[in-house]
């Protein structure tokens, strides 16, 4: 017992080794070591008197040292890059058939029944002002999808030389037991200019005109969540997976 009481009083001495916790297709590894940076999104390290790197979209956890004299500047680092990739929830991809735009999330509910997500998300999609000009294409209970239409405008008022930028796209929602997935499309861009050397008006379709004709069918699009074209979408996207955990109810 007295054993016991010492071992409980002892001071916790932190591990003088950091360590890196790298993906390797389903499983992690962990690495000792000593991380000597982290820039542009690639950790360096020392690995017995190794130099190795590894890109951060491969690190799932990092614990860096006391002893460790960039420790805060590497915890800083590190944690606005996973603030940065929490923000971007949903993916944006060119869909391999039509070569359409599209962004799209897969919410995991547990133990909740289709029905239930069905009359969640059709009460938030029906009614949220996030998707502007709606127009409702269906809403199907029996097969748990909704089809809806909108068009938002995304001019951005601080740039003197857009008189307007709207986007037209479609959302599609479709749910089953413990889950739903949100799709949403983008169609055509609407923009105006009003550069007093060149005046531009056109309706042409998304992926021909913000730059995204770059990428091949399949790919999937890097994107800013703080851009016009992302940041409504991840408004509605963001919203219905809010509107699963606030419990408040209207009377």
């Amino acid at each position: 017992m007295r054993t016991l009481l010492l071992i409980l009083l002892m001071p916790f001495v932190a591990s003088a080794q950091d360590t890196l916790y790298v993906q390797f297709n389903q499983s992690s590894q962990k690495i000792p070591c000593t991380i000597q940076n982290y820039t542009n999104g690639v950790f360096k390290i020392k690995v017995n008197k190794m130099d190795l790197q590894y890109e951060a979209d491969k690190v799932s956890y990092i614990y860096v040292s006391d002893s460790n004299k960039r420790k805060d500047a590497i915890t800083q680092d590190w944690g606005s890059y996973k603030s940065s990739i929490a923000a971007k929830t949903a993916t944006m991809f060119k869909n391999e058939k039509t070569g359409q735009i599209m962004m799209a999330d897969t919410v995991a509910l547990d133990n909740v029944k289709a029905s239930d997500i069905f009359k969640k998300a059709k009460n938030f999609l029906l009614t949220t002002p996030y998707i502007k000009n709606k127009y409702v294409v269906s809403a199907d209970s029996t097969d748990k999808q909704i089809i809806l239409t909108g068009k938002n405008d995304l001019t951005d008022k601080a740039n003197p030389l857009i008189n307007h930028a709207k986007v037209a796209y479609t959302v599609d929602f479709k749910c089953k037991d413990g889950k739903y997935r949100i799709v949403i499309t983008y169609q055509t861009f609407d923009g105006q200019s009003s550069d007093v050397i060149m005046q531009t008006s056109q309706s042409v379709n998304f992926e021909t005109s913000t730059n995204y004709k770059k990428y091949k069918p399949g790919d999937v699009i890097t994107y800013d969540p703080k851009s016009p074209v992302a940041k409504f979408a991840l408004s509605i996207i963001n919203g219905l997976k809010d509107s699963f955990t606030n419990t408040d109810e209207e009377w």
